[in-house]
């Protein structure tokens, strides 16, 4: 579990560094220096209001219910990603209060940077790229995809995806 840990938490850590490169945030006062200084209150502070990860659900089909991986990420960093970050460099701290509960939410939080990778940007999100193993991404899409192309072929807007997902329910539940 802590090999686990280290390795989702680094990964993360990769990904929001990718993401506070892209030029979408070359705009903000000091953002040269908040990229040479980066943590996570910084990508909570820049990539949060753009992203709006907080608001992203999954649904988990082992447990069958519902989790928000960057809960009040708005607000607050992630109570996973504070003790990744303290024992990260203290192994047997960090086997002592690490459990699967973190690891769920930590994977769920890398998925959902993985699946808004900037390189995602104006593209098309195919679903069938996402395993559903573990997750449903219920209208969980990147924020900055053109359009959605599901699980049965057809294509829509991300914005009438999202639409349908919140009045149906999730076509693409397999």
């Amino acid at each position: 579990m802590m090999d686990f840990c280290l390795k989702v938490g680094t990964e993360i850590e990769t990904l929001f560094r990718i993401f506070l490169e892209d030029k979408k945030f070359d705009l903000i006062p000091n953002i040269n220096s908040k990229r040479k200084n980066q943590s996570i209150d910084i990508y909570r502070k820049i990539i949060e209001p753009e992203y709006q990860f907080s608001s992203y659900e999954l649904y988990v089909h082992s447990i069958k219910k519902k989790i928000i991986p960057f809960e009040k990420f708005d607000l607050q960093n992630p109570k996973w990603f504070k003790l990744y970050s303290r024992y990260k460099h203290d192994k047997i701290k960090l086997l002592e209060f690490w459990n699967l509960k973190h690891c769920l939410y930590s994977l769920g939080c890398l998925l959902l940077l993985v699946i808004n990778h900037p390189s995602n940007d104006h593209q098309v999100f195919i679903m069938k790229n996402v395993s559903y193993k573990i997750f449903n991404l219920l209208s969980s899409v990147p924020k900055f995809c053109f359009g959605v192309l599901n699980t049965d072929g057809s294509q829509i807007k991300r914005k009438e995806y999202i639409r349908r997902v919140q009045l149906y329910g999730n076509f693409n539940s397999s």
